[in-house]
């Protein structure tokens, strides 16, 4: 795993507001529009007949195209990230995320990248989860770029991280979303 060289964690956050905030005033031209993009993960996520009730959190969540797009398939949804995004995303730092241990039915972030603490993240989803609750990764494997604190080489990296989780499926996915080119489902035991 390649990592970028941060100052300080303050200075993380500060690169991380930064981006955040160009993507949700418009001035970051990449991004898709809101409804494109909700209209992406509502098709992902009907694919992965993702069962209705419990809380669903998803991190990193930046403007909340997935959090609409859970909504409208029934599931109670909340978005966490450093800026928040009213009504689907609450301010929150993801390595140290804003709710109880065992509320969440299912996590969703397709932002590891971004992570810094990637070990301490992973224990935030491990401690949020019900037992028995699943985590959905959408990662970016072998890709590196100036807007991400890591790149990650191997889904293996993850694994290794995510005690107490069981793997359900780990496959390579056609790129998607600017370059998120796999998927990790994990159950917590």
């Amino acid at each position: 795993m390649k990592t970028r060289d941060y100052t300080s964690y303050e200075d993380y956050l500060r690169h991380q507001v930064d981006k955040t905030r160009a993507v949700k005033d418009g001035t970051c031209m990449e991004m898709q529009s809101f409804a494109d993009r909700k209209a992406i993960f509502y098709r992902l996520f009907s694919d992965m007949n993702l069962a209705a009730g419990g809380r669903a959190i998803c991190l990193g969540a930046r403007r909340g195209e997935e959090v609409a797009a859970m909504k409208e398939l029934g599931i109670d949804a909340i978005g966490i990230d450093l800026v928040p995004f009213p009504p689907f995303v609450h301010k929150g730092d993801i390595h140290d995320i804003p709710v109880w241990d065992n509320s969440a039915g299912l996590v969703y972030s397709n932002s590891v990248d971004h992570v810094l603490d990637i070990p301490r993240f992973c224990k935030e989803i491990t401690r949020v989860l019900i037992p028995g609750g699943v985590a959905i990764l959408h990662l970016q494997i072998g890709v590196w770029s100036d807007e991400v604190a890591n790149q990650l080489d191997s889904v293996v990296e993850i694994v290794d991280l995510c005690h107490g989780m069981t793997v359900l499926s780990s496959q390579e996915i056609t790129p998607i979303l600017g370059g998120i080119n796999h998927l990790l489902v994990m159950r917590k035991k």
